[in-house]
């Protein structure tokens, strides 16, 4: 006898008669015993319906897993089990590299520079939370004393530094001529 068997699976498989077990989409045989001790050679068609995939993955800063089940803050590599659409599991293998923003900043007197390079900036007053307009250099200068901070973007990343203090200090120059000194002559008292 013989006959043949559809069979959709999510994972492996026992055949029927038990001696194996099958776990890749594939066609195979088996031999079946009946009471009266007649052999029946089986056709067992088999579709393993897994799903497990490789994927590379950038992300700022974390990334929640497909499942929703992790969030990871490094780059490495990861397995997460999801469902697939045929409601099997399915291993995904994630090669996750985190993307960062170098953030530092250097200060020299008035002047702010930020280290990252290849980027975009925006110099922010820290104390009114607001864009400086026109400040998209890597370098600040403040003419007014206040709290300062740059955004940077790179890689589609977004982050900000740390504030920095400036007091701009200084007695204001005044010109000569707008000066009278009286009386003249004096005593040494003016």
């Amino acid at each position: 006898n013989t006959g043949s068997l559809n069979v959709s699976n999510c994972g492996s498989l026992l055949s029927p008669s038990g001696k194996y077990v099958w776990h890749a989409t594939g066609i195979y045989l088996d031999t079946l015993s009946n009471v009266n001790g007649c052999d029946s050679v089986i056709t067992v068609s088999l579709t393993v319906m897994n799903n497990d995939t490789n994927v590379s993955v950038q992300s700022c800063h974390t990334y929640t897993s497909p499942s929703g089940k992790f969030v990871w803050n490094q780059s490495g590599t990861y397995l997460d089990t999801v469902l697939n659409v045929n409601g099997c599991d399915s291993v995904v293998n994630i090669n996750l590299t985190i993307l960062t923003v170098h953030t530092k900043v250097l200060q020299s007197n008035y002047t702010l520079t930020a280290k990252a390079t290849g980027a975009t900036y925006q110099w922010i007053n820290c104390d009114s939370k607001s864009i400086i307009v026109g400040e998209t250099d890597s370098t600040f200068t403040a003419t007014t004393s206040g709290s300062y901070a740059v955004e940077i973007k790179k890689n589609d990343c977004v982050d900000t530094s740390a504030c920095f203090e400036i007091s701009i200090v200084g007695i204001a120059q005044n010109s000569a001529e707008n000066f009278k000194i009286y009386p003249n002559p004096n005593n040494g008292s003016f």
